[in-house]
């Protein structure tokens, strides 16, 4: 019985590393923000951190200028938290964003923000 035990623990830890590695897909980052800056279109976060969405580390974060409730808010929360050093909550969407300069690679739009310590 004892053996039959440690038989099963042995093929439980193989099996628990031998699963593949998947990338994160949508989901809360805690940025740590290095710079914010204004563009013609778009306002964007870097971070000095990155969350990797389906194989592509993101590390900036853009929205567009169009709605500028949205816009307000965005800048106010990313510019607390680089003030207080807190980090700048956001939700990182699988998809990429559809704004030019924004690469698919490294950038997303996020839907929701807010400030943690």
């Amino acid at each position: 019985m004892i053996q039959k035990i440690r038989l099963l623990s042995i093929v439980l830890v193989f099996t628990f590393f031998l699963q593949p590695i998947v990338a994160q897909s949508a989901g809360w980052f805690s940025c740590e923000v290095e710079e914010i800056m204004e563009f013609q279109t778009r306002v964007h976060v870097k971070c000095t951190n990155s969350i990797n969405i389906l194989g592509n580390n993101i590390s900036f974060l853009a929205i567009d200028k169009s709605d500028p409730d949205e816009l307000e808010r965005f800048v106010s929360y990313a510019t607390t938290a680089l003030a207080l050093s807190y980090y700048f909550r956001v939700w990182v969407p699988n998809a990429a964003s559809a704004m030019g300069n924004c690469q698919s690679t490294n950038c997303r739009t996020p839907t929701s923000f807010g400030v943690r310590r």
